[in-house]
């Protein structure tokens, strides 16, 4: 079940009017839905919401620019041989 606040339509009107004004990237409005629509926890959409209001665009563009990738990144240990 998706996390949901009455104030998070204001929060995407807000995220979107600080896309419009050149503030907040595309990218980062993308990853902030994302986020916010996976969640259970109110945390993440109360610290979202602290930072809009805040007007902290570049703290959020700096959190959600892009997304993380996990796991080896192509690097893996060669096999040994047996001896």
């Amino acid at each position: 079940m998706m996390y949901y606040s009455a104030s998070m339509n204001t929060l995407d009107e807000s995220l979107t009017n600080a896309v419009k004004e050149g503030e907040l990237l595309e990218s980062s409005l993308t990853n902030i839905r994302l986020l916010l629509a996976g969640t259970k926890s109110p945390i993440a959409c109360e610290a979202v919401e602290e930072l809009a209001a805040a007007g902290e665009w570049q703290e959020l563009n700096d959190r959600f620019y892009k997304t993380l990738a996990f796991g080896r990144g192509g690097c893996a240990a060669a096999p040994s041989a047996a001896s």
